[in-house]
């Protein structure tokens, strides 16, 4: 993801390299990133909810935990994306770089994971201080046109949050109705895939449509839980292959008949988009374990693993950088480096910089916990 983010500045570069537009009926391998991350959330989620289980977790405090976790990442996102679109720095108090510097420096306050060496009391005064910081921040915003804070397109980190939230909810009640979550999965399915072509006419049913990405996005969330439970719990264990076959074709099948009535769209979270995305991990993802399985040598993998631990502080260097960079009045990408061969070299090259800066983070204990 931070890949493909930076390589989203550079001009001149192949299409199949690039976000398709909106209205494009495509996909290249850049809109399959963001997929990618809904479906690790998904393959992580059953992992997790054991976990919280077995320390003597109550349903309803799982709930209640991941509605917690979804929420913040809600809240970050809002305040993220109102950093990089809207904000007027003439209008308001700050610079839009000081103002996104304190809202990035209050999300650190609130959201790190303390050493054990810290006091209660310190922990607490630190995060007073953040949640302090992000209400300053939003109390004094100022838009181009004058308006405050509006939640947009949620940012990257909010549709996380929502798909999370829609998902975990939708996973714990399978497990004790599962008959009617198909019921209701299919009913909601067919209104997906022909709501958009004017089957069906009712204000209800609009209201859910208007919700379509989120349902998208959860599909996806879901699909990665699916594919956890197939391949790891001892229940499907004698029937793992079947199942996980079985899903592989469903998600090709039902990929090209949803593209029938469904333009693919990234932008619009299109149900065709949805599932080819769930095709392409699904295939990935039995790619990768062939020959991590098979393979004598894991050395190969160390240098991402601190990503896969502290994977929020990743994903917010190098928004940060980008600020401290603009506060100090330089540039993010050297001239040379913006655009064709060379801007896909400076990409790669950014990404490798911020794994190391993350990596060195992480080590010194510098980790995000929602």
């Amino acid at each position: 993801m931070i890949f493909v983010n930076e390589l989203a500045g550079i001009a001149d570069i192949p299409q199949w390299a690039a976000h398709m537009p909106a209205d494009a009926d495509a996909m290249s391998f850049v809109d399959v990133v963001f997929p990618a991350f809904l479906f690790i959330v998904g393959l992580s989620m059953p992992f997790a909810i054991q976990a919280r289980r077995a320390s003597g977790a109550t349903t309803w405090q799982i709930l209640t935990h991941g509605f917690t976790r979804a929420i913040s990442l809600i809240v970050i996102g809002v305040f993220m994306v109102n950093s990089s679109s809207g904000l007027s720095g003439e209008l308001a108090p700050l610079s839009t770089d000081a103002w996104t510097l304190l809202m990035y420096a209050s999300v650190f306050l609130i959201w790190t994971k303390y050493p054990s060496r810290f006091s209660r009391l310190g922990i607490w005064v630190a995060r007073f201080i953040g949640g302090f910081g992000l209400m300053w921040l939003w109390w004094i915003y100022t838009g181009i046109d004058g308006h405050g804070m509006t939640p947009q397109w949620w940012g990257i980190l909010g549709l996380i949050g929502w798909a999370y939230a829609i998902s975990l909810a939708v996973y714990l009640i399978s497990q004790r109705v599962s008959w009617l979550l198909v019921v209701l999965l299919v009913c909601v399915g067919t209104y997906l895939m022909l709501g958009p072509s004017g089957y069906f006419d009712s204000d209800i049913l609009d209201q859910i449509a208007a919700g379509r990405g989120h349902l998208t996005h959860s599909a996806i969330v879901l699909a990665g839980i699916i594919l956890a439970v197939l391949m790891y719990s001892e229940n499907y264990a004698s029937k793992r292959n079947l199942g996980v076959a079985a899903c592989c074709a469903a998600a090709i099948v039902f990929a090209f008949a949803t593209w029938q009535v469904s333009p693919i769209s990234k932008i619009h979270a299109s149900p065709s988009w949805g599932l080819f995305s769930i095709t392409a991990c699904l295939f990935s993802f039995l790619l990768l374990r062939r020959l991590l399985d098979n393979s004598q040598h894991m050395g190969w993998v160390r240098f991402v693993q601190p990503a896969a631990g502290n994977p929020l502080v990743f994903y917010l260097l190098p928004f940060v950088a980008a600020a401290m960079l603009g506060a100090l009045s330089l540039k993010s990408r050297p001239e040379l480096f913006a655009a064709g061969s060379m801007g896909v070299l400076w990409s790669v090259f950014f990404t490798v910089v911020i794994a190391i800066i993350g990596g060195w983070l992480t080590r010194v204990g510098i980790r995000l916990r929602l």
